[in-house]
């Protein structure tokens, strides 16, 4: 469609939030098996805390009914190495991110209820550096991936604080990233660092490490929960909730706060668990055998692949001069027909969004693009099928930036948008673009006649690197342009531009009468249905689905493909049934 614009502001992108999430289809399963106790102590141990090659796991172990100390062991239990002597009452070890250092908190040194940070050498030699000494306590110390900061709960019992902080690995620059009601227990930081994860009684929360510290609630639990932590990969949050002093299990969810499963039934949780670096096991506590025992699980989680898409059809835009007639509204319409009856997408993985005349409640603006984006690169997963469809406006800025103009008229570049679209981890990834200029965001300085010709253009954007395991349509080429014959006057411009622009164009049909649709969503719905099935066996693919459509509207566009399925250059077709 193109894009007639008497004013032009291409700003900012906006930044997207953490929102709330909605239930999807459940994807995964996940279960624990090969349950080890490892510390068969008549005292308890507490406490655990992986090494970064997942070899070993650092625990506290009581001496006797009072002193407890900082103990290793090889991940199958042997090799018990006490590292820390005395009377002291050290817990909750985490080792720095190289393997060369332990942090732990000790308890009692100022009174009663006081923990603090100590850091000492991964090897037990030398003296434990003792990090901080004022303020109330701190608990379950974690350290961040980079190695540079810390994280933990500050407050204790009989106050009213109950916080997370963090602070530099030397005590410095301590700042509170969040608080609540009684017990925020632990933090665990992302694999990027950005984010921690904590809980509260009232589920499990998300809180930015940078300045303005935003928290996002992503799970509600009916039951309080204590402790949580990130996969090593970042894709899920085990947790654990119970009733204080009673039965307490392990639960998994994945970032977006969808439930995955109950991983135990009768562990009786309690103290802290921690994920191994290399994702294969769990170690936690567990009062089972009658006192608090480090115990090893392996875990497992399978993933079903499932379908995604977003949908969007923007034909409403803040100048009213640059209103569509209907035709993206029209087309994302039979999008969406077409993935759920023909495909079976589940609906609930799919969002869909139009933008009417009139309505300014539907409107769709450029944040919503980014956070429609972002809600694919949370939920998909290797071996998901993953569609992003857009129809509206498009336009062309200087330098040879292309921009998707949502209703707002913001802008999101073509480069902004390839950074998205880089995110999205499957191999079997379609992106269909029906706008002006839209040939801009796969090629680089391609014309009209290069476009049907099938000469190969510079690749660029979303088919820089020519990327393997994704297709892109678009409407039309970068640029509409042909050579100026030499003959022609001086007078004449260098180039002549060509109508040749993404169009909605009247059509009838049977079902819906007639009505504006975009002129290549049109023929590439016509193809999917059948029309594009060049070799007769029933499966119409996306590249025959192209071709058809690339025929059908050649007299008012140039429709374009970079082909990445299933790897560049070679040969099969993404099908999507």
């Amino acid at each position: 469609m193109k894009k007639i614009l008497s004013t032009i502001f291409i700003g900012l992108l906006c930044l997207s939030m953490f929102p709330m999430f909605a239930p999807h289809v459940k994807a995964e399963s996940a279960y624990l098996t090969d349950i080890v106790r490892l510390t068969p102590n008549p005292y308890d141990d507490r406490g655990a805390g992986w090494s970064p090659d997942s070899s070993k796991i650092a625990y506290g172990a009581f001496a006797d009914s009072w002193y407890r100390h900082i103990w290793v062991m090889n991940r199958d239990g042997s090799d018990k190495t006490q590292l820390t002597f005395g009377n002291v009452v050290d817990e909750g070890p985490d080792y720095s991110p190289d393997g060369s250092k332990i942090a732990f908190t000790r308890y009692g040194l100022r009174g009663w209820g006081i923990h603090d940070i100590f850091i000492m050498n991964a090897d037990g030699s030398g003296t434990p550096e003792q990090i901080t000494s004022t303020g109330l306590a701190r608990l379950n110390v974690k350290w961040s991936n980079d190695g540079q900061r810390l994280a933990f709960y500050y407050g204790g019992a009989g106050t009213t604080t109950n916080e997370i902080h963090i602070m530099n690995i030397d005590g410095t620059n301590e700042v509170t990233v969040a608080s609540g009601t009684y017990p925020v227990m632990n933090a665990y930081w992302s694999p990027d660092d950005t984010k921690l994860v904590y809980s509260m009684d009232d589920g499990i929360w998300v809180v930015d490490t940078s300045p303005p510290y935003q928290k996002t609630r992503v799970f509600q639990t009916s039951l309080p929960t204590m402790y949580a932590v990130y996969s090593p990969d970042g894709n899920y949050i085990m947790y654990a909730s119970g009733m204080y002093g009673q039965l307490q299990n392990l639960y998994l969810i994945d970032v977006s706060g969808n439930f995955i499963a109950q991983l135990t039934y009768d562990t009786k949780f309690g103290y802290g668990f921690d994920w191994s670096p290399d994702g294969q096991y769990i170690a936690f506590n567990s009062i089972s055998s009658g006192n608090y025992d480090i115990w090893r699980a392996d875990i497992s989680i399978q993933h079903t692949p499932t379908k995604w898409a977003v949908i969007l059809g923007d034909n409403e835009y803040k100048n009213s001069a640059d209103n569509g007639r209907g035709g993206p509204v029209n087309s994302a319409n039979d999008i969406y027909g077409l993935l759920i009856n023909k495909f079976n997408f589940p609906p609930a993985n799919v969002h869909f969004r139009t933008d009417a005349v009139g309505n300014s409640a539907d409107d769709i603006n450029t944040i919503d693009v980014e956070n429609e984006l972002n809600w694919l690169i949370r939920n998909v997963n290797p071996g998901d099928t993953a569609i992003f469809y857009y129809a509206g406006h498009g336009f062309q800025g200087t330098g040879g930036i292309e921009y998707l103009i949502a209703h707002d008229e913001i802008g999101l570049s073509d480069l902004a948008f390839a950074g998205y679209i880089n995110k999205i981890e499957t191999d079997k990834l379609l992106v269909i673009l029906d706008m002006s200029f839209s040939g801009g965001f796969i090629t680089d300085g391609q014309t009209f006649w290069q476009g049907i010709s099938g000469t190969i253009p510079s690749w660029t954007d979303l088919a820089k690197g020519t990327p393997n395991g994704r297709i892109v349509l678009t409407a039309c080429a970068q640029n509409v342009t042909l050579p100026a014959l030499a003959s022609l006057p001086s007078r004449i411009p260098n180039s002549i531009r060509l109508p040749r622009d993404a169009k909605e164009t009247l059509y009838w049909s049977p079902s819906t009468g007639l009505r504006y649709e975009m002129i290549f969503t049109h023929c590439l719905t016509m193809g999917f249905r059948g029309s594009g099935d060049s070799n007769g066996d029933g499966k119409v693919t996306v590249e025959e689905a192209f071709k058809f459509a690339q025929t059908g509207s050649f007299f008012s566009q140039t429709p374009l493909m970079y082909d990445g399925y299933p790897a560049y250059g070679s040969s099969g077709d993404l099908y999507l049934g």
